[in-house]
């Protein structure tokens, strides 16, 4: 069960964003790595995208103008920087390359902790690059994103980063994915829950386990996942109080 990758490409030069689409896709068949890319055109989307989305890597620009309401271009500024900085406090698992022209920013850009820096007066340092980071997470989501559901002597393989939430169903819990397809497993609820708690999953509510990693907003008496999906939270403050703890944990272990 290979990982997607989640990509994310940011630049105000709408050619220039092709071509580094091109080359992402290519880097990435190269390294036999599925990616889903995402291109956007300032550091604003940058930051209010990466707020309602998991992402993995961020390839960005750092000269990128603010436009105002009019829609019309203002004076150029250092977005990519603060785009880094404000996604660096959300997420720092999240990894940050910076490709620019303005080379004479290079060493103000390790301020801000990017995997590195790639001029884009010269792309050949991006294969490296960018396939060195592609096969490190490749390694750490190998390791961090599969648990085992045993049920009797069958025993299931759970990717963490596929699965956002599991139904119960009379006899059988309905695993559904971030990309919309389900799966069956006949288990009860609570017997997946023992397994799969230590994997940041969550009993919110009589018949549903939700992913930690999947949650947009948690409160007592609502979830909402990242698909916008809401889910009633459970009256049983014993349930809920553990919820609370394992959410808490997973948080501070993204930081």
């Amino acid at each position: 069960m290979e990982p997607i990758f989640k990509i994310v490409i940011c630049d105000d030069d709408a050619d220039f964003l092709d071509s580094l689409y091109k080359k992402v896709v290519e880097i990435a068949m190269r390294n036999n790595c599925k990616c889903e890319i995402t291109e956007l055109y300032s550091g604003n989307e940058l930051t209010d995208y990466c707020k309602n989305h998991s992402v993995d890597i961020i390839l960005t620009d750092i000269d990128m103008p603010d436009i105002s309401n009019t829609g019309r271009y203002q004076t150029p500024n250092m977005e990519g920087f603060k785009a880094a900085k404000e996604l660096q406090a959300e997420n720092p698992k999240t990894e940050i390359m910076f490709v620019s022209a303005h080379e004479e920013l290079a060493y103000q850009s390790f301020r801000y902790r990017p995997f590195s820096f790639v001029s884009k007066r010269d792309l050949k340092m991006l294969d490296e690059d960018l396939g060195e980071l592609l096969l490190k997470i490749k390694k750490r989501k190998t390791r961090n994103s599969l648990v085992h559901l045993t049920v009797g002597e069958n025993s299931y393989v759970i990717n963490t980063d596929e699965v956002m939430y599991f139904k119960s169903d009379k006899h059988y819990i309905n695993a559904y994915m971030a990309d919309g397809t389900e799966k069956s497993y006949r288990c009860s609820i609570n017997d997946a829950y023992n397994q799969l708690k230590s994997a940041s999953y969550i009993f919110i509510h009589r018949s549903y386990l939700i992913n930690c990693k999947f949650i947009k907003y948690f409160n007592t008496q609502l979830v909402i996942l990242s698909n916008d999906l809401e889910i009633n939270v459970t009256r049983n403050d014993e349930r809920l109080n553990e919820a609370k703890e394992i959410f808490g944990r997973y948080k501070r272990g993204l930081r």
